[in-house]
């Protein structure tokens, strides 16, 4: 049965308008989505959502549209429009947030049009992402937490700049290290200590309840425990650098809830900011485990070759210092990405690898932040990438695998791997199954995990599920979530 199409409106914004402009072309040409995916190298339900208007996509997935459907450039000149657009509009907000932040009142200024256009796109979360100064790094990681302390909602559709990932992980492979400077070490332990046990307390509760319930929780603690020392300190001696390194873990956590409920720009920032902390603590081994954390993100946003390039960079980055697990995971990234790409012979490479260095990882060589990488979870990437190979067999035999071998820790995961499975067995035509098993994910996201990235994932799968209309799982399916997923967002 061909799949329901969601009506259109490009009267709602130049998003929209590319949108509807793709979808037109495309039928133009007599593709459907999945035919065009497999021309673009890029997947079908991000190029859906792209058609829907739900995100501004890159410039290169719009390029690779409009050379394969023969728009002779329509395509990229809606997509400038649009741009400039999300562009003012950022502005308006951005200026807005900052007033806020400052407690000021905002007037606005005008351009010559009359539109309200103050800033840049990406000022207030992004200048100076990675400071060539550590002094300006500490300011920086000090407007970030404001800027997330502030809940305003104009900020909440920050996106990420696919340039700033090239910026950073260049920076990391050719930036000299810093100059020691005074040193403030005395005290130092004890808020190492601190940190590292924030650190430790709010990944378990990420894992178990998503970035929506723990974003604000780290920021606080950020804002109250670690600025005001990070302010004083210069990067030097041992405890200096031990200090840092702990900073820079849970930074990369706020990232990742951040991450996690859709703040991407935030995300990019915080991640972009902890990358700059390992730095300075020369702690490579961090360093790498930030930029697989950037490949990932990369990935769900659909910057597949940007995500393989973060993966690439942290594994050349850790320089000596990568653990097995450490190794293993920077793999695990470029197999993700690859299978993106439909690039089965590099993922299956790059799934090998993975292996073979978590075959030789001991839970006592690796950093605390780094145990959750077990056997479970590269059984949850493999999942993924069998999944976006379009091999439902191996999709679900790995899904089984990791749900099998995981520990109950880890239950924003095991959402994440079980909508793979019930994907799999929705891909093998078995929608009872398949539906069956995505209904406990509905439950979670209800009851217990916040997070964007788990609803994502349902989107997927309804996305998918949407070719069987008429089918009694599918209509059971929708009432359920429909009842059940009403008031989350």
């Amino acid at each position: 049965m061909s799949q329901q199409r969601s009506v259109l409106a490009p009267e709602r914004s130049a998003v929209h308008r590319l949108g509807a402009e793709l979808r037109a072309r495309r039928d133009l040409a007599r593709l459907s989505l999945a035919g065009l995916a497999v021309r673009v190298t890029y997947n079908a339900a991000y190029l859906g959502r792209l058609e829907r208007g739900e995100r501004l996509p890159a410039l290169e997935v719009v390029k690779a549209c409009d050379a394969e459907l023969g728009a002779g450039g329509e395509l990229v000149r809606l997509w400038h429009v649009a741009a400039d657009e999300e562009r003012r509009r950022k502005a308006r907000d951005e200026a807005v947030l900052d007033a806020r932040i400052s407690g000021g009142t905002f007037t606005g200024a005008q351009d010559a049009n009359g539109s309200t256009a103050v800033g840049t796109l990406y000022r207030p979360v992004t200048a100076g992402a990675y400071p060539e100064e550590f002094g300006d790094a500490a300011a920086s990681v000090g407007r970030l937490v404001r800027l997330d302390l502030g809940r305003d909602p104009a900020a909440a559709a920050d996106p990420a700049d696919p340039e700033l990932w090239r910026e950073v992980s260049l920076r990391w492979l050719t930036d000299p290290d810093d100059e020691p400077g005074p040193l403030l070490a005395q005290g130092l332990a004890a808020g190492t200590k601190i940190v590292r046990a924030a650190t430790d307390m709010f990944s378990s509760y990420d894992y178990q309840f998503g970035g929506g319930r723990s974003r604000l929780l780290i920021a606080q603690v950020l804002d109250s425990d670690v600025l005001p020392t990070l302010n004083e300190v210069t990067p030097g001696s041992q405890p200096v650098a031990a200090y840092l390194s702990e900073v820079g873990a849970l930074l990369r956590l706020a990232a990742w809830t951040a991450y996690d409920i859709g703040r991407h720009g935030l995300a990019q920032a915080y991640f972009a900011q902890a990358l700059r902390l390992a730095r300075a603590a020369g702690d490579r081994l961090l360093g790498g485990r930030i930029l697989a954390g950037m490949s990932h993100q990369a990935n769900f946003l659909g910057h597949y070759q940007r995500a393989v390039e973060l993966a690439r960079a942290a594994r050349e980055g850790f320089r000596g210092q990568g653990t097995a697990a450490a190794m293993a995971l920077a793999w695990s990234m470029e197999a993700r990405a690859q299978a993106s790409l439909l690039r089965r012979r590099e993922c299956l490479h790059a799934i090998a690898e993975a292996e073979k260095s978590l075959a030789h990882s001991d839970p006592a060589n690796e950093p605390p932040w780094l145990h959750y990488f077990d056997d479970a979870e590269l059984h949850a990437e493999a999942a993924h990438c069998f999944r976006d190979l379009g091999d439902t067999q191996n999709a679900c035999r790995h899904a089984e695998l990791s749900i099998r071998t995981s520990k109950s820790l880890y239950v924003r995961s095991m959402s994440f791997v079980t909508t793979v499975q019930a994907t799999g067995h929705l891909l093998a035509g078995d929608l009872d199954q398949a539906t069956a098993l995505a209904v406990t994910v509905v439950d979670t996201a209800a009851d217990q995990v916040r997070s964007r990235r788990v609803l994502a994932y349902l989107d997927d799968f309804r996305d998918r599920l949407a070719r069987y209309p008429d089918a009694r799982a599918t209509r059971n399916f929708e009432e359920y979530v429909t009842g059940r997923l009403s008031s989350v967002s």
